[in-house]
């Protein structure tokens, strides 16, 4: 069951963005959904992690696709739940980027309550890749990427 499918477009360069994306250390600092997050290195095909919630569970994190720099898909699992968050990145034109995220939910939770999880989605997304992007253009602002 798709819960959400949503993006934004920014100025910036399909590597820069890249390289802010899989940058894991920085997600809890833009990421609404989540509270902390840790990989033994960095992300790449078949990278293990352990993901802790805001307000929820710890689960374990698996990356299911890695396609640099274009996007990356990655998978958790609690509560026979399974929630598949994809990150795309696409070009424009020359400066323009477009990062969109989908996320899908298979199991117990989506099948109990996939309507609030749709709606609690459909509310926060944005504000998470409002997040995301800010905080990339402060980054590059201050030549950090």
């Amino acid at each position: 069951m798709q819960l959400c499918d949503e993006s934004t477009t920014f100025e910036g360069t399909v590597d820069t963005v890249w390289q802010f994306l899989v940058d894991w250390q920085s997600m809890p600092s833009w990421d609404i959904f989540m509270e902390s997050l840790d990989f033994d290195g960095p992300l790449k095909m078949g990278s293990r992690g352990r993901l802790k919630m805001k307000n929820g569970p710890t689960a374990p994190l698996l990356v299911t696709s890695f396609n640099p720099p274009h996007s990356y898909t990655d998978e958790l699992t609690f509560w026979f739940t399974r929630l598949i968050f994809h990150h795309e990145l696409t070009q424009l034109e020359a400066g323009k980027i477009r990062v969109r995220f989908v996320v899908e939910g298979e199991g117990l939770l989506p099948a109990l309550v996939g309507s609030l999880m749709k709606k609690d989605m459909k509310k926060k997304m944005p504000v998470l890749l409002e997040n995301f992007k800010k905080q990339f253009e402060t980054r590059r602002q201050n030549h950090q990427i």
